[in-house]
């Protein structure tokens, strides 16, 4: 069997199939895409393709990871507070300070001229009763005193004090008591936030295949949905999360739609026939 009938068959390129027959490993893909090569090159020559793949596990290298050293953070690089955020904190509390002022509650008193208590005396003294309205000073009372003369020659001086007036007390009516009402704050309502609204149904992908091809598809978590040699007649409907991360091994034999719409990833296809790309949600596509 020729290489050219080998690749037409299969539906790779030549140069793929030279690969694989001189164990050319630079010149081939991932692992898990040679397996796939190896086991329907297996079945066309009617090779055991168990058999096969085992020598290719035992020459296949395995792969160490090795993780990074740890990131030393130094304090330059620690985020700094800029000047323009602390000047807007600063007028954001001069804000808030302004408003709580102007919203607080003001007390109004009424003064009352001219009026004072009336002193209560002991029953003891009095039999009469005293009304407990405040009363009104008429007259106030006035004291003069004169002058005490200077003394002369060893002589005291004596004081004379000017005699002392009652003062008449007249009880009017008592008026009626006047209270400052306290003027009341507003009211101030907050409304409670809204909670969006959050889907955990996920994103169809519909895959037909009218050719043998080789297939790979995660979605955006990561998660593995296919993956393996398809025939010429499949069908699967695959559900994630998009965008969705696709490889082909012969893309002309691969038809996708999601959501009803039909994916052109033509442009994608190289001309060994493979197709790598992702697919949104809406049916676009971008490398």
């Amino acid at each position: 069997m020729s290489l050219e009938h080998a690749a037409q068959t299969l539906n790779l390129d030549k140069k793929t199939i030279a690969a694989l027959e001189s164990d050319a490993k630079e010149s081939l893909p991932e692992s898990a895409y040679v397996k796939g090569y190896l086991r329907a090159y297996a079945r066309l020559l009617n090779l055991d393709a168990d058999a096969l793949l085992a020598l290719y596990a035992e020459d296949e290298e395995p792969t160490r990871v090795v993780a990074p050293p740890p990131i030393r953070r130094s304090q330059r690089d620690q985020p700094r507070m800029s000047v323009s955020v602390v000047g807007g904190v600063v007028v954001l509390l001069l804000i808030v300070l302004s408003v709580w002022w102007f919203s607080r509650p003001k007390h109004t008193s009424i003064p009352v001229q001219g009026v004072v208590p009336a002193t209560q005396p002991s029953l003891a003294s009095s039999g009469s009763a005293v009304p407990a309205n405040p009363v009104r000073l008429a007259n106030a009372a006035t004291t003069t005193a004169t002058p005490a003369a200077s003394s002369t020659l060893g002589v005291t001086a004596t004081a004379t004090a000017a005699p002392v007036v009652e003062p008449t007390i007249t009880a009017p009516a008592s008026p009626p008591p006047v209270a400052a009402a306290p003027v009341s704050a507003p009211a101030v309502q907050t409304a409670a936030p809204t909670q969006p609204a959050s889907t955990a149904s996920g994103t169809q992908l519909l895959l037909r295949t009218t050719a043998k091809s080789w297939v790979k598809i995660d979605d955006a978590t990561g998660k593995q949905l296919l993956i393996g040699l398809l025939p010429g007649d499949a069908r699967k409907t695959l559900t994630g999360k998009p965008p969705f991360s696709v490889f082909l091994g012969y893309a002309p034999g691969v038809t996708l739609i999601i959501n009803g719409n039909q994916v052109a990833f033509s442009s994608y296809t190289q001309s060994n026939n493979t197709a790598r790309f992702k697919v949104l949600a809406d049916g676009q596509t971008r490398r």
